[in-house]
């Protein structure tokens, strides 16, 4: 079902992958590949990497409008942010798209990415705004692996969600979410698959396939751990501001580490 806000309105989406530090040496996908010292030579010992997060648009936009993450530092950009005073800002505005046909126009709205070729940061045509950022974040799930069962207990203070743990390609297990402070077993059987599941939140057809694009294949590598956060952890960790406002803030930040397969 198409959210109202898509049609009336407009609304932002955002997701991104959170690599912990003791999931700095994970070997990403060709051309994801990402060295934690190219953030900031200076700095030996992160927490952790928030690993491409991209931030999209849809829905009814106005013709301009300013978006704000408060971060301390950020890595790479793209399009590079306009002001880093406390935090990181860009300002975006809508070019006229008097010419733009009727119809593909509705497609936007209902199927795909409404800022693709259609937003503008300083002179970049944009479709979405990507970074990579430092963060602050202690993964604090344990995992016991003990032949056929995989036990996982959440030491974080809040539930956690969509939890995947791979043994290896053919043994998958997998659990809807926990609560804090709680043990669990996960089930082996078949796990939903990514695209399905950011579907159900809320995320556009085309965003949710290039989630999984990106992610469904680290997930199936032996000893790996992969969970949501609550968006208002994700808020907490990440505070982002719209002005206007948008009717509706959508955010899937994710956890990977490689727990070794005898976690």
């Amino acid at each position: 079902m198409i959210p109202a806000s898509m049609l009336f309105g407009f609304w932002i989406a955002e997701w991104g992958v959170i690599v912990p530090d003791s999931g700095r040496s994970v070997a990403l996908n060709p051309g994801m590949s990402f060295l934690l010292n190219e953030i900031n030579p200076k700095k030996k010992e992160l927490d952790c990497i928030v690993h491409k997060p991209l931030i999209y648009f849809y829905g009814e936009l106005p013709d301009s409008l300013t978006l704000h993450l408060g971060l301390s530092e950020i890595g790479i950009a793209y399009p590079p942010p306009q002001d880093s005073a406390e935090g990181f800002t860009w300002r975006i505005r809508k070019p006229y798209s008097d010419t733009l046909p009727e119809y593909e126009s509705l497609l936007r709205v209902l199927f795909g990415n409404i800022g693709s070729q259609s937003l503008l940061v300083g002179d970049s045509v944009i479709s979405f705004i990507y970074y990579d950022a430092p963060l602050v974040f202690r993964d604090s799930v344990e995992v016991k692996v003990k032949k056929q069962e995989v036990r996982v207990r959440n030491r974080h203070s809040f539930m956690i969600y969509n939890i995947y743990y791979c043994i290896d390609t053919q043994r998958i297990f997998y659990l809807d979410s926990l609560p804090p402070g709680e043990r669990a077993s996960l089930v082996w059987g078949s796990p939903p698959e990514l695209n399905r599941i950011m579907r159900g939140l809320g995320f556009s057809f085309l965003s949710s396939n290039q989630f999984a694009q990106c992610w469904d294949r680290e997930i199936c590598k032996p000893g790996t751990l992969f969970y949501r956060l609550p968006q208002e952890k994700t808020d907490a960790l990440i505070p982002i501001t719209v002005s206007p406002e948008p009717e509706r803030t959508l955010r899937a930040m994710w956890v990977l580490i490689r727990k070794g397969a005898g976690s």
